[in-house]
């Protein structure tokens, strides 16, 4: 992989040296002695491999709730929406509360200001307006009684760093959700809002690894106390890490269009019963203003890649060519993504393009609601025979999966606003054929204005996170520690194991990173198999995969040095076991490396650029018994 040797390595050296801190004078300087002075192989390698293993439990434990969705009362409760809006409006909080929410009535509707407002349509698409929600928070003061049912109160800030895009292009989306307080007292009364940043890269040119100090910032957060824990986190937010925007910075959120562009989203319903009365999310840029005394406006965006319902219709009018489009060529191309049988990777194969996107998600459906703004597309697509299903069904067989066009389109709706909050909690009405049901959420929400005493202690609290939010911070974890310290990279202690060779981490004999694996293949012909792994940080999938390995000098056999052969397994993608081929080892250099070549056939060149988060590899290594040691290191794409 790509991991560009300069950057990573610097942070090898730098998490070397808190390591050697952490550790204390003693043992380190045990272990240092161990791999600089043994004379024996076997001890030097085992001396090596304690150090690296040693050094990774930095970047291995990482604490979900102090390093991905933090909801601590004690962190989050020194956030303010106040501020937050203040830093977006020169000091302006209340004039650009108000506006936000004033784009959600008609022109000359009581305190509709100077617009822009609601006319019934966002994207050329149906949305509620005006909005009995906006009527009420138009005349409200969130910042005059904290205590009040009208203030809001921050309960989630998190890290999204597995949203970045291969290419780097940004580190990832840093988010800060507030609730209003009257979801506590009033039932559906509830009201959030989202701040989604998204995180520019300073040196694009280096690709992710340019991101690596965000990464190493929010692991580092797991070792903090709570106190130094808040006050990082602000540094994070309000000020930025050195050399990086902070997060909460006018030029975050859609300043430049597109799906990595970041977003504010409201997510409503304070009044049950009035106008169509359902719970809805929406979306807005923060652009520069015309005129006026805001620098900045909130101007009603889509909701990026939510598809309008009306394109799932089986039975469109010949002359919508909108629909005709998405239902030939768009939604057809998603469908092998859409099928692989893991959560967190099964999404769209690209963003999905603007056009078709929706202005207004609605989630409970019903006589409460407007039906074209319900994100059910089941409901739309219906059981009857259509082009469109027949268009899924044939991408299904071709790709030889078991899946049928319902459990496709279930999976399009959990992905809308609608669904992951709320429709695809039923599995038994919308079953999305993964292994594992979708798991719950909080009542239209992932994070609930109640809490819970932290480890049974009542005088530190933490905000109810959902069922959902547990299931997904698993996968979430392991992005950050694939690219801490990738397993192809051959940088994790026990990422690859043998059973019938002798393997460990080498950090002297390498050509990049901090390691490479030392395979000593004393029975010959070995096999070598990775743990499951992400591929963070590869970059944009080549046509070929590369591994470099070094031949040692001794060499039983002059006239047969052996072959090296991979194979590539991910269950999610029913890929296993696909052999890319063998390299004949005859007439390479010993004493070096030299890079070996594979060829990736398209299908899993494409399929491994998915997000798959189960990818395994398998070399083997058909050599003359040997007691020499081999290294392999830095198996990438090109």
């Amino acid at each position: 992989m790509n991991y560009r040797l300069a950057v990573v390595y610097l942070s090898k050296q730098q998490l070397r040296s808190r390591f050697r801190a952490a550790l204390g004078p003693s043992a380190c300087l045990a272990l240092s002695l161990a791999v600089g002075a043994c004379s024996a192989p076997s001890e030097r390698a085992a001396a090596e491999d304690a150090l690296a293993s040693a050094e990774q439990a930095l970047v291995s434990d990482i604490d979900p709730t102090k390093s991905l969705v933090i909801t601590d009362v004690d962190i989050v409760s020194k956030f303010t929406l106040q501020e937050v809006l203040d830093k977006l409006s020169n000091n302006q909080a209340l004039a650009l509360f108000h506006q936000m929410f004033a784009t959600q009535l008609r022109s000359g509707d009581p305190n509709s200001g100077a617009g822009p407002y609601c006319n019934g349509s966002i994207n050329g698409f149906p949305a509620e307006c005006p909005r009995a929600d906006a009527i009420e928070e138009t005349a409200s003061n969130p910042f005059a009684d904290l205590q009040s049912d009208a203030a809001y109160m921050a309960t989630t800030l998190s890290n999204r760093f597995d949203l970045a895009p291969a290419d780097g292009a940004n580190c990832g989306e840093y988010r800060i959700n507030f609730a209003r307080r009257s979801g506590l007292s009033q039932g559906f009364g509830r009201l959030f809002i989202a701040f989604e940043a998204r995180l520019p890269n300073p040196s694009p040119g280096l690709g992710l690894a340019g991101c690596r100090p965000v990464v190493e910032f929010w692991n580092n957060l797991s070792a903090l106390s709570s106190e130094a824990r808040t006050s990082e986190l602000r540094r994070f937010y309000f000020q930025g890490l050195p050399g990086f925007a902070p997060v909460i910075d006018v030029h975050q959120f859609g300043e430049t269009n597109g799906p990595q562009g970041g977003q504010i989203r409201i997510n409503e319903l304070l009044f049950l019963n009035q106008l169509a009365g359902d719970w809805s999310m929406r979306e807005f840029r923060l652009t520069p203003s015309s005129g006026g005394p805001l620098p900045y406006l909130m101007q009603p965006n889509f909701d990026k890649d939510v598809p309008e319902r009306s394109l799932f219709n089986p039975n469109p009018s010949p002359s919508n060519k909108l629909t005709a489009d998405f239902q030939a060529n768009f939604f057809p191309s998603t469908v092998e993504r859409l099928a692989l049988q893991d959560l967190n990777a099964m999404n769209y194969s690209e963003p999905v393009p603007d056009r078709f996107n929706s202005g207004d998600s609605h989630m409970l459906g019903g006589s409460l609601t407007i039906p074209s703004l319900f994100s059910n597309y089941a409901e739309e697509f219906g059981f009857g025979a259509s082009n469109l299903r027949s268009k899924i069904q044939a991408k299904l067989s071709a790709i030889g999966s078991p899946l049928t066009p319902d459990n496709i389109v279930a999976r399009a709706t959990s992905l809308s606003c609608g669904g992951c909050h709320n429709i695809s909690q039923d599995e038994k009405v919308h079953s999305l054929g993964l292994p594992q049901a979708f798991p719950p959420t909080g009542g239209f929400v992932q994070v609930l204005e109640e809490t819970d005493p932290i480890n049974g202690d009542e005088s530190h609290r933490r905000f109810r996170r959902t069922a959902f939010i547990e299931a997904v911070q698993p996968y979430r974890a392991q992005i950050m520690r694939d690219f801490l310290t990738p397993v192809p990279g051959f940088e994790r202690a026990n990422a690859w194991t043998s059973g019938q060779s002798t393997v460990s981490l080498s950090t002297t004999t390498k050509t990049e990173g901090s390691s490479s694996l030392r395979v000593v293949p004393s029975a010959g012909w070995t096999e070598i198999t990775s743990i499951p792994t992400s591929l963070v940080g590869a970059g944009k999938i080549g046509p070929s995969l590369k591994v470099d390995l070094y031949l040692p000098t001794n060499q039983p056999n002059p006239y047969y040095y052996g072959a090296v052969s991979v194979f590539v397994s991910s269950p999610s993608a029913r890929i296993y076991n696909q052999y890319l081929g063998q390299v004949n080892l005859n007439g390479l250099p010993t004493g070096k490396f030299s890079s070996l070549a594979f060829a990736l056939p398209a299908t899993l060149q494409q399929n491994l650029g998915y997000g798959l988060t189960d990818v395994t590899f398998k070399i083997q290594l058909n050599v003359n018994s040997n007691s020499s040691a081999y290294y392999f290191d830095n198996l990438r794409f090109r």
